[in-house]
């Protein structure tokens, strides 16, 4: 089975979203035991230190099904060796916007318009609206809305933005501090 989503998760530090993510891989993990996992993680996040680390220059013989991360390096060489050597996996961007400036690289973007081609599925992870490229917003299935800042700068980038609003003001009055939820980009 092929989903083949690029996904946004947008919410301010503390409000859940690296519990969710490690919720999604278990479960990919379950529905696609023949993908890989790939998490790039800047920081060395406690959250996934259980996790092996790969090295950059063994990526490319990277063929069994397995989870790894990488945390070392300049991000502009990871994704240019990302681009170049995965394939059938899960990746998911921990903090993105460390990864990511004003614009998507051109790694950036063509990973994400080959992901059916290489069979990816790719999470990127952002503290909210504004620490995501305008362009990223184009091109993401759906988005995952935890409690973050207001989308109204992202309007333009936003084809569906009233409904990304409404979304967006459930989570804001939600109690719930972990409140949280998808909505389709189309």
């Amino acid at each position: 089975m092929r989903i083949n989503y690029v996904n946004a998760i947008l919410g301010r530090r503390g409000t859940g979203k690296t519990v969710y993510v490690k919720n999604l891989i278990e479960k990919y993990q379950a529905a696609l035991p023949e993908q890989k996992v790939l998490i790039l993680d800047t920081i060395d996040h406690p959250a996934y230190r259980h996790v092996p680390e790969i090295s950059l220059d063994k990526l490319k013989y990277w063929h069994k099904p397995s989870m790894y991360r990488i945390y070392k390096g300049n991000p502009d060489n990871i994704l240019a060796e990302v681009n170049k050597n995965l394939s059938n996996a899960l990746l998911v961007l921990e903090d993105a916007s460390k990864y990511m400036r004003n614009r998507l690289s051109d790694d950036v973007r063509q990973f994400i318009f080959d992901s059916k081609q290489k069979n990816l599925d790719i999470i990127f992870m952002f503290h909210g609206f504004m620490a995501a490229p305008a362009e990223l917003f184009r091109l993401v299935d759906n988005l995952v809305i935890f409690k973050c800042d207001h989308p109204r700068n992202r309007k333009n980038a936003l084809t569906n933005y009233e409904d990304v609003l409404k979304v967006y003001n459930r989570v804001m009055n939600n109690t719930n501090p972990y409140a949280n939820e998808t909505i389709r980009i189309y």
